[in-house]
């Protein structure tokens, strides 16, 4: 699955024999939860899986789902409505998703002021080193 540019994968446990009544339980791998079929690592990222589409951000906050056609100034329009919801928001997988654009662009939070939880912190680590990684080198 891609979101924001950035692959999560899915857990390749097989499925155990029987689904598991009620979901949630967990599969035949220590590190995976049994969700909707597959299983699916946990965490912040992949609970976010069903929840924003880049291009719909980008017509939410910008007013185009063509990036380049936004101006300096619906850029920085566009941010602060970013940065007003980001600090709203309580839903820890939707906050981890503008973040890692906030990041994209360059005007993300702190990661101790953007994230309470260690392990949602860690996770932004995680997404920096892939796009790290993922970045032609100068």
């Amino acid at each position: 699955m891609v979101v924001f540019g950035v692959l999560f994968a899915f857990c390749e446990c097989p499925p155990p024999p029987l689904p598991p009544a009620g979901g949630g339980k967990k599969g035949e791998c220590p590190s995976c939860v049994w969700e909707g079929g597959r299983g699916v690592a946990p965490g912040p990222p992949l609970a976010y899986r069903a929840g924003m589409e880049f291009d719909d951000q980008l017509r939410r906050y910008f007013g185009t789902d063509d990036f380049a056609q936004i101006t300096p100034s619906a850029l920085d329009a566009g941010v602060e409505r970013m940065l007003v919801d980001f600090g709203l928001e309580k839903d820890r997988a939707r906050r981890f998703g503008l973040w890692t654009l906030l990041h994209m662009l360059g005007r993300a939070p702190e990661l101790d002021v953007a994230f309470k939880d260690a392990a949602d912190r860690d996770a932004a680590r995680d997404f920096m080193d892939l796009i790290d990684r993922a970045s032609p080198e100068d």
